[in-house]
């Protein structure tokens, strides 16, 4: 499936595991942990 085949990607990989993660699963903690993350990191 077409996500198999987006392993060859290993960076964007982990980017699209952590934008499905993160939401669902924790949706409040994410949002801070990506502003923290943003801060660090300068990315936004």
């Amino acid at each position: 499936n077409a996500e198999e085949e987006r392993r060859d990607e290993p960076d964007e990989t982990d980017v699209e595991v952590e934008k499905r993660f993160f939401p669902n699963v924790a949706s409040v903690p994410g949002q801070v942990l990506k502003k923290i993350f943003c801060a660090i990191s300068k990315k936004c």
